[in-house]
């Protein structure tokens, strides 16, 4: 089964940690686009022949594919059973205005260099200005909407609920806090997730993930290391028995 992530890797990671007993045969790795929604909708940027930056090679491709906009038609082309959509990096890094046109801003951009001397009002944030970025995600999720109507009608769209943990299991299995400078942050980009899931809700024909239990735990062994959205292996357990229940529905 071919899956396709929008989103961050809080999306993509259940699928790593998944059960391999499980009757569902998913491919490794997953179509996987670090893009907002907004980027992805909105016209092509120009792509510089070097991208500058210490970029690995996949790193390479997300960035060029978030500028040239052609991960929708590879989401054509492979067509897969389920695109999953999350709102992690929207919350985090929101969008930047580049080159005539939008990119997302995540940290794969920064590392690039392509965004160095960029002016910081080019950058558009849920947390700086939620009016606006609510206005563009409208606009977004609704030509999402209808671009999966129209061209892959039979893939289950799946919007993840996700969240940034404010605490973590470390090496021992002991819970630790993150600095409070960090929960701060978190638990602030936490609550503009709800406020775009509410938008995405509305607009996109889709089934909902929400697989959250408190206390929500990153996890310090993680694959990809420590971080607030690597979280521990209950929560992907839990998210597969959910993608299960909504592909089998």
């Amino acid at each position: 089964m071919k899956v396709a992530v929008i989103g961050s890797c809080a999306s993509e990671d259940w699928i790593h940690y998944r059960n391999i007993d499980s009757d569902f045969d998913i491919e490794v790795p997953p179509l996987r686009q670090h893009s907002s929604l907004i980027s992805l909708f909105a016209k092509p940027c120009p792509v510089p022949a070097e991208l500058g930056g210490r970029l690995t090679e996949w790193e390479d491709k997300q960035l060029r594919s978030d500028l040239d906009k052609s991960f929708l038609k590879r989401l054509v082309a492979e067509r897969p059973a389920a695109v999953i959509v999350d709102f992690a990096i929207d919350a985090t890094g929101g969008v930047a205005v580049f080159n005539g046109g939008l990119i997302t801003h995540s940290y794969v951009f920064d590392r690039s260099g392509l965004g160095a001397g960029l002016d910081p009002k080019t950058i558009v944030l849920p947390s700086r200005e939620p009016a606006a970025y609510a206005a563009a995600l409208v606009t977004a999720a609704r030509q999402f909407d209808a671009f999966m109507k129209r061209e892959l009608p039979d893939s289950r769209v799946i919007l993840h609920k996700c969240r940034f943990a404010t605490a973590y299991l470390d090496k021992a299995r002991t819970v630790r806090p993150f600095s409070e400078e960090a929960q701060a942050y978190f638990t602030s980009a936490n609550r503009f997730l709800g406020l775009m899931e509410e938008t995405a809700e509305k607009e996109i024909a889709c089934a909902v993930i929400d697989v959250r239990e408190e206390p929500l735990l990153a996890d310090e062994t993680h694959l990809w290391g420590l971080g607030p959205m690597h979280l521990e292996r209950r929560y992907y357990a839990r998210f597969q028995a959910a993608f299960e229940r909504i592909m089998t529905g």
